[in-house]
């Protein structure tokens, strides 16, 4: 008798440790009940693993209660996020108990987009790309021109930095009579997927418009609008210290200025063209004087696996150069390149 009091008692303490395992439960339109242990309701569906069949997997359109028996995490379309014990109210509704806080909510299951979501991997990406365009004349002239151009970006998780360059170089008969370009330093600090904060150095010269150098420390906020597998576009605006230094001996100021940047993407006809636009503007808040932007527009279009032909407009504005020249430096160019 002693032998079977202690035979019940562990039958008892065994199914009181084994029953929790097996405890949250849905209920289907059609009246069936599945008992087992969700494990995520996920695009669409819900995952439920059970002792008599395995994982079975259910379209969450057809569930019209779930009970949870361990805390569970709960993610609506509106992106909140709770953690708790889960019971259903009435068919297509459910509440929540927070388990930090106690709290209950109530929402119904249409408003659910994930229970029990994968943890998102890693997100990394690295991107490298550069073109160079090259120009020899020899007869009646003799010139000789090189343009080039580059970025290298990496992401990690919720930091990316851009590294990158356009520069331009002519001779003719032996002499220079073109050294200008710009560079970058670009650190984004994401705060969501679309929203991010900016640092940048920046710098640019211009030998032959006296223009030694001209470099900006600018700091803001940017906006992912698009970012798709055929098109992305992101704003960026903020505040910017500007420091200009001249050929003339002497010849150096400083001012504050606003600057934002546009940069749009869009491939066609199947990918086999891309348009781009990237607009780079300084708005003097001292003077208007203190104005400039760089503008790059053009077509890209891929030639063999990742080589690539580009066909590009650029338009450089000082609003007022440093030499009595012309306020725009407008030119065409076409490259060849590669982006990996």
């Amino acid at each position: 008798m002693g032998d079977l009091r202690i035979c019940c008692l562990g039958v008892l303490l065994v199914a009181m440790l084994v029953g929790p395992v097996f405890a949250d439960q849905v209920e289907m339109k059609n009246g069936d009940r599945i008992t087992g242990v969700i494990v995520t309701v996920e695009k669409g569906s819900l995952i439920i693993n059970t002792s008599y069949a395995g994982q079975i997997t259910i379209q969450w359109v057809e569930v019209t209660q779930i009970r949870t028996d361990s805390p569970a995490q709960v993610v609506l379309k509106d992106d909140r996020s709770f953690e708790g014990v889960t019971q259903p109210t009435a068919d297509g509704e459910l509440k929540l108990e927070v388990e930090e806080t106690g709290d209950e909510v109530t929402f119904i299951l249409t408003d659910i987009k994930a229970i029990n979501p994968e943890a998102p991997a890693p997100t990394r990406k690295v991107e490298v790309y550069a073109n160079v365009g090259v120009e020899t004349d020899r007869g009646n002239t003799i010139k000789d021109q090189l343009k080039l151009d580059g970025q290298f970006l990496i992401r990690r998780e919720e930091h990316r930095v851009k590294l990158g360059a356009d520069i331009e170089y002519e001779e003719n008969f032996g002499e220079e009579t073109k050294n200008k370009g710009l560079s970058y330093l670009d650190y984004n600090y994401l705060l969501t997927e679309k929203k991010y904060l900016f640092g940048r150095s920046f710098a640019s010269w211009d030998r032959f418009k006296d223009l030694r150098r001209r470099n900006t420390l600018d700091a803001g906020v940017g906006y992912t609008f698009l970012e798709t597998p055929l098109t992305s576009l992101f704003v960026e605006a903020g505040l910017s210290g500007v420091n200009e230094k001249y050929k003339d001996p002497g010849g150096e100021q400083d001012f504050p200025a606003i600057t934002w940047i546009l940069d749009y993407k869009r491939w066609f006809f199947n990918k086999h063209l891309q348009f781009f636009h990237n607009q780079r503007v300084y708005i003097g808040l001292d003077t208007l004087d203190n104005s400039f932007w760089f503008t790059r527009t053009g077509i890209r279009i891929p030639l063999y696996k990742f080589i690539r032909w580009t066909l590009q407009f650029n338009y450089d504005w000082d609003n007022i150069p440093v030499r009595p020249v012309d306020n725009a430096d407008i030119k065409f160019i076409t490259k060849l390149g590669f982006k990996y």
